[in-house]
């Protein structure tokens, strides 16, 4: 049985090899899972209304590190959203997060954020995107467990 340090060391590890960069992503073209909004959902409707209030009054704080949201995208996916963004995959998040812009009938796949993802269309002062740290593939599952 592997120890708790191994096991992080490795799903960091993992974790990194699956990392592609942050992109700002339109908030229709982010899934998430389809029993989020039953978990909790007396906390999640709270903060989905804290949520629109400091959007409606301060704006997003989209940019900042901590606010990013992860997000799992398939590599042919991934491929066709660069070309169709005029993008290549060095130039994904290494100053600025670029618009990526992902084909029909795609997403990006976010364990969590739903609380983001539903406050945001209700502020004017917000276009409706979210910064994204972009992973290839199924990240490790117990690397994504923080709530949102």
């Amino acid at each position: 049985m592997d120890s708790l340090e191994t096991l992080s060391t490795r799903l960091n590890v993992e974790k990194d090899l699956k990392y592609e960069g942050t992109v700002k992503v339109a908030l229709d073209s982010l899934t998430f899972p389809p029993d989020a909004e039953s978990l909790e959902s007396d906390v999640r409707a709270k903060k989905v209304k804290h949520l629109q209030r400091v959007f409606t009054l301060e704006g997003c704080d989209r940019m900042n590190p901590k606010h990013f949201i992860p997000g799992h995208i398939q590599a042919d996916v991934l491929q066709l959203a660069l070309a169709r963004s005029n993008l290549t995959g060095a130039t994904l998040g290494r100053k600025e997060a670029p618009m990526l812009y992902l084909p029909p009938s795609s997403f990006i796949r976010c364990p969590h954020g739903t609380s983001q993802a539903m406050a945001l269309p209700q502020s004017k002062r917000c276009d409706k995107w979210w910064t994204i740290e972009l992973y290839v593939g199924r990240a490790p599952h117990r690397a994504f467990r923080i709530a949102s």
